[in-house]
């Protein structure tokens, strides 16, 4: 689902006009706060300046409102009772309509953790203005090791280009996109020692997780998320058909995440 801009969400929602009216002015707030030649360097070392032109930063606010829309529909279907708070893993720049819009028009305590860096630092400063424009204050990304925090329970978990990071898991990603021996193979890394540090993020994340509770992930870390889940005895179905992330255009899915015993 794509929507032209932010303020048309007031009608999927059907939320107070005040909500809907402080996410549009937070997304596209920050969407004007944003260096975008810093975090187009961040991107693409090559041609970084002209990453983000205008045409691609209105085809990522378009499509960070139809994720966000999405999100808002499945949440509260799902979702009926539980701790009523969202952890994103790796909370980045395709993350920010979707964790504004729990937050803001969703009513939802929001949990954002990635390692520091740039782009990290980067949208805090922008959540930081933001929060003034709408006199609200805004969850910052934690920059923190997932594997190294300790976490309240939460009922949707976002992890999105997490474990097929081309950085942080550079033969892992090239085994997962089937890119070894190719001009777009990464190279380096330890295969197996990153399959296991995978793993443990996955298994740390799901742990978690309140069930039932809502899974959004690539369909590209699925074959490391299944067998983790099936081991805390969880059952995955899927919600939607894929619909392609904001950058990297990686297919993702919503995911409702249940007890194998009481399914």
């Amino acid at each position: 689902m794509a929507l032209g801009s932010p303020a048309s969400c007031v009608d999927l929602y059907g939320g107070p006009m005040d909500a809907a009216q402080r996410f549009a002015i937070a997304l596209t707030g920050l969407f004007d706060q944003v260096d975008w030649t810093l975090l187009g360097l961040h991107y693409c070392f090559e041609g970084g300046e002209e990453f983000f032109d205008q045409p691609a930063r209105e085809a990522l606010l378009e499509a960070q409102v139809g994720m966000a829309a999405e999100l808002g529909e499945l949440l509260p279907t799902i979702l009926k009772r539980g701790p009523n708070r969202s952890l994103y893993v790796g909370a980045a720049l395709s993350e920010v309509g979707p964790m504004l819009a729990d937050q803001l028009l969703l009513g939802r305590e929001v949990l954002l953790i990635s390692l520091d860096n740039r782009e990290t630092r980067e949208l805090n400063r922008c959540l930081q203005k933001v929060s003034e424009s709408v006199d609200t204050p805004l969850a910052r990304i934690q920059s923190t090791d997932i594997l190294d925090t300790q976490l309240q329970p939460y009922d949707q978990l976002w992890m999105v280009s997490v474990l097929n990071d081309p950085e942080a898991f550079p033969a892992l990603h090239d085994k997962l996109y089937q890119r070894h021996g190719t001009d777009l193979a990464m190279g380096g890394g330890d295969l197996e020692q990153e399959r296991k540090l995978a793993r443990a993020i996955a298994h740390k994340a799901l742990s978690g997780l309140a069930l039932p509770g809502l899974l959004t992930t690539s369909d590209e870390e699925l074959p490391l998320i299944v067998p983790v889940a099936e081991g805390l005895g969880l059952k995955l179905t899927a919600l939607c058909e894929p619909i392609l992330s904001a950058l990297v255009q990686d297919p993702i899915r919503f995911w409702k995440v249940e007890s194998r015993e009481r399914s």
